[in-house]
């Protein structure tokens, strides 16, 4: 069965910017509306509502960057092997097909990051913009933790859709600014290495979040 085609998705596929782009617009103005409708609930507490929703985002970013931080390095180590030695990594070879397998599913999960970040990042602003109004006497130290919450969301998103923008286009990574296959090896190793420390230190984080929440007690 064949997708129907349309104006918009035929301008939307003349651009990979523009299909980008027109998922964050689509994530922020979903962001809007279930914000929108929360705040038509009865009792609704912008405060409560902006934690609790931090509170379920978060550990599914940490999740999803500890699983990025592993194949999205592998994922480029591929695509430069493929554009490097294309008779053994290319797309008629096993390590060709898995490699493109690999770098679609890494693509879909950088796309799934990027939206959970864009609701975090247009519900926060929302919500502390709210607050801010009604309530204009912030401490310095509330200020600069908002702040920093703010632009760590946003390097996130930056984050998501940098690496999606380099996976997607046809140039390899480091094949398209070094010709040594050495220094391609070397460097990707070291980026792999670079990366897995990362992962680790993440699943360390939510081990510790994880037992400091067992060892609270429950209020009843």
């Amino acid at each position: 069965m064949k997708a129907e085609e349309n104006i918009l998705e035929s301008w939307l596929k003349k651009s990979l910017y523009r299909d980008v782009f027109y998922k964050i617009g689509m994530w922020c103005i979903i962001s809007i509306i279930s914000f929108y409708i929360a705040g038509k609930t009865a009792n609704f507490d912008i405060a409560n509502y902006l934690l609790s929703f931090l509170d379920k985002s978060m550990p599914q970013i940490n999740y999803g960057w500890m699983v990025l931080c592993i194949i999205i390095p592998i994922s480029f180590f591929m695509k430069d092997m493929e554009a490097m030695k294309p008779d053994t990594w290319g797309m008629d070879t096993l390590r060709g097909r898995f490699g493109a397998a690999l770098r679609k599913v890494t693509s879909d999960l950088l796309l799934w990051s990027a939206g959970i970040s864009t609701a975090l990042l247009t519900t926060s602003l929302i919500a502390l913009a709210i607050l801010f109004y009604r309530e204009p006497q912030v401490t310095y130290k509330s200020l600069a933790q908002i702040a920093f919450v703010l632009t760590v969301l946003f390097i996130f998103l930056f984050a998501n859709i940098w690496c999606y923008f380099i996976l997607k286009r046809n140039n390899a990574v480091l094949f398209s600014i070094m010709n040594s296959q050495r220094g391609i090896k070397l460097g990707h190793l070291v980026i792999i290495l670079l990366c897995l420390y990362a992962a680790h230190k993440i699943s360390v984080d939510i081990d510790k979040k994880a037992t400091t929440e067992q060892s609270q007690p429950k209020t009843s």
